[in-house]
C-alpha cells in the first residue's frame, strides 16, 4: 500500500469511526529529527481534529518531543486504567489508526438500549 493511499485511508477511518470516548490519556513520544516518526506525528495531528477532541474533552493529549535516539511510541491509557504501548517505528499511519480504532472500540463502554416497560 502506498504511503499516500494509506494516509487517505487513515484520515477516512479517523473522520468516520474513531473517537476518544474510551481514552483517559494519550502520550506520543518521538524525536522529530528521525524519519521513522512521520506516522506517529500524522496520527497525533489527526487526534487534534475538532471532531476527535469533542468526542472526549477530558482526554489528556501529551506530546514528548525528545532529542535522543528514542524510538517513536504511542501510549494510551483507557478509562479503566489499562494501558497499551505501540512502538511505532515500523508502523504506517494506517496501521496505528487501525489498531487504535480496534482497541478503543473494545474499551468503549456499551450503551444500554432503553427498555420498553
Amino acid at each position: 500500500m502506498s504511503s499516500s493511499y494509506g494516509n487517505k485511508l487513515a484520515r477516512a477511518i479517523i473522520s468516520t469511526r474513531c473517537n476518544l470516548k474510551a481514552c483517559k490519556n494519550i502520550k506520543v513520544t518521538f524525536n522529530p529529527w528521525q524519519e521513522e516518526t512521520k506516522s506517529v506525528r500524522d496520527f497525533y495531528h489527526y487526534l487534534f481534529s475538532p471532531k476527535m477532541r469533542m468526542s472526549n474533552e477530558k482526554c489528556r493529549l501529551q506530546i514528548d518531543i525528545r532529542s535522543d535516539k528514542i524510538d517513536p511510541s504511542l501510549e494510551i491509557q483507557f478509562n479503566d486504567d489499562s494501558k497499551i504501548l505501540f512502538k511505532t517505528k515500523a508502523l504506517t499511519t494506517f496501521d496505528i489508526v487501525r489498531e487504535f480504532d480496534h482497541y478503543s472500540k473494545l474499551k468503549t463502554p456499551k450503551e444500554n438500549p432503553p427498555s420498553n416497560s
